[in-house]
């Protein structure tokens, strides 16, 4: 048994060895996958591209971001990086209508395709070759120093040319050419869509009216929202409550008429264009009315969605001194009012209310028995 001992002993010994081995070089001599890391893909991109107008800060800008914000996001992979190295075509493995940052060098350059969506547009900086983008969609090309070259221009796509004798193949929808070496900031201040988070949005969204209307339940006091997405990601978007101001719109409705404003500011920075959302929030009311004693005093509350006058009706006939009683001046918005049951038996009060020159009768009545006075001599 003893020889059987010494060999399994052995076996083990050089499988230990070889295991040791392996994971030497495994973990020291083999290379890893390698994960992005923001700053250096983007110095790498901006040292490829090798041009004074392009620093990491501009690239950043153009993109719509802070070069942290840029940084960040290469970091976490959702822009993905493609630098040239030689002559030819690079970045096949683009990710589709995800983002994608395509830096040329100085040699001629080739990229199949910028494709993108409206929401996340691709962009190209050419270095000093002859660059070549066969098509684009949604997407920014910024060119270099030599004769540049776009094939299909489409979908609200930008090319800016450089120096050369750049040239595009063909526009269509919305594609735009520049032949210029300065960059040109874009007069784009449509929005593509807004999306409210209540009620229905009336008319159908379309970029070319600026006029909507929308009515939500009347218990909807907070938490809405209007989203605007930009047709242009270099435009900005801020929104503001009322026909006028500069007071941020939070999300709250007041009862009655909320006006929200949507300003979109293009590139340019001189070309706005405002969208405006009506959003209609019912006034209602409601009576609270604890039990009645015929000809004994009892209190009746309303309770409104909005500061206003209330007035209250028993048998459809007005409460004496229960007529334009004011509510509280803050929510909750109550007015209180003290009556004598005139009659036995069911009773029908009712509530016309007023809020901001807005009227209107309460919508529920409540119906109770007026009880008789227990001291009755």
């Amino acid at each position: 048994m003893q020889p059987q001992f010494r060999s399994r002993s052995k076996t083990s010994f050089l499988i230990s060895i070889i295991s040791i081995s392996a994971l030497f070089f495994s973990t020291f001599l083999v290379p890893s996958a390698r994960a992005a890391v923001g700053s250096t893909d983007l110095a790498a991109c901006v040292a490829a591209v090798n041009d004074p107008l392009y620093t990491a800060s501009e690239v950043a800008r153009l993109m719509g971001k802070t070069q942290a914000q840029l940084e960040s996001a290469i970091t976490a992979n959702t822009i993905v990086v493609w630098v040239a190295s030689g002559t030819g075509t690079f970045g096949a493995g683009a990710n589709g209508n995800a983002q994608d940052l395509f830096c040329g060098d100085s040699n001629s350059n080739t990229v199949s395709a910028l494709d993108s969506d409206n929401s996340s547009s691709d962009y190209f900086f050419g270095g000093a070759g002859n660059d070549i983008v066969n098509n684009a969609w949604f997407s920014y090309i910024y060119g270099g120093l030599g004769d540049d070259y776009v094939g299909s221009l489409q979908e609200n796509s930008k090319f800016y040319g450089g120096p050369g004798n750049d040239s595009v193949g063909s526009i269509s929808n919305g594609g735009v050419f520049y032949q210029d070496d300065a960059v040109v900031a874009s007069s784009n201040a449509n929005l593509t869509s807004l999306v409210i988070s209540s009620g229905t949005l009336s008319p159908i969204f379309d970029s070319s009216t600026v006029t909507y209307t929308a009515t939500v339940a009347s218990t909807l006091a907070s938490g809405f929202s209007a989203t605007a997405t930009r047709n242009d990601l270099n435009a900005s978007v801020v929104q503001f409550v009322g026909a006028s101001g500069t007071t941020s719109f939070t999300g709250n409705l007041s009862a009655g008429e909320n006006i929200i404003r949507t300003i979109v500011t293009a590139q340019n920075g001189t070309t706005i264009k405002t969208y405006t959302l009506t959003v209609t929030r019912p006034y209602s009311a409601a009576l609270q009315v604890s039990s009645a004693v015929f000809r004994t005093t009892s209190p009746i509350t309303a309770t409104l969605n909005g500061p206003g006058i209330a007035t209250f009706y028993a048998q459809g006939k007005r409460i004496p001194k229960c007529i334009r009683v004011l509510t509280t001046a803050v929510s909750p918005f109550t007015a209180t009012c003290s009556w004598k049951p005139a009659q036995r038996g069911p009773i029908s009060l009712s509530l016309n209310f007023y809020v901001s020159g807005y009227s209107a009768v309460a919508t529920a009545e409540s119906f109770i028995r007026a009880l008789t006075r227990t001291n009755v001599r």
